[in-house]
């Protein structure tokens, strides 16, 4: 054979890996430790609902404070020490029944602590991030609302208010 008629087969033999020299190598493995926590899902159970209680038309703005007696309240039960997100509305809607409505704009909602009853406010009126009691997993949410009835028919006004808790 010729020079020239042995390059294609040369070059064919070092493309197709041929012409490399192969190295034997003993399988490697690896092991790893698989691992979960498990924790009962959250759950929020109403204590008291938000009261105005009997207010005159044309007196004002009528507001309740999260400490006051007839303030709305829940209770989050978690895992110990778990952080969660509480979604609040900010704006209610009380209709009656002759078709009159009253709009309510939350106030401070504030969180306390089972274990230390030490009150902490939320980031805004819509709520935001809390952590359980790191002893029970339990957390108090106290918030309380305004209104004004100044040109409100007479009536019975109710309207619904929603809380949002998810682990975090």
């Amino acid at each position: 054979m010729r020079a020239r008629n042995k390059i294609p087969y040369l070059l064919l033999f070092f493309l197709l890996g041929l012409g490399t020299t192969g190295y034997a190598q003993k399988a490697a493995t690896a092991t790893m430790r698989v691992s979960v926590k498990v924790v009962r899902g959250v759950q929020v159970s109403k204590v008291s609902d938000l009261d105005f209680g009997q207010i005159k038309q044309q007196t004002g703005a009528h507001e309740i404070k999260p400490t006051d007696g007839s303030a709305a309240r829940f209770v989050i039960e978690g895992a110990p020490g778990a952080n969660v997100f509480v979604k609040l509305n900010d704006n209610v809607v009380l209709n009656s029944a002759n078709g009159a409505s009253l709009q309510m704009k939350t106030v401070e909602p504030v969180y306390r602590l089972n274990d230390t009853g030490s009150v902490h406010p939320f980031q805004t009126r819509q709520g935001g991030m809390a952590r359980l009691c790191r002893k029970s997993g339990k957390l108090i949410v106290s918030l309380g609302g305004k209104l004004n009835a100044d040109h409100a028919p007479s009536g019975s006004y109710s309207g619904t208010y929603t809380a949002v808790v998810e682990y975090m």
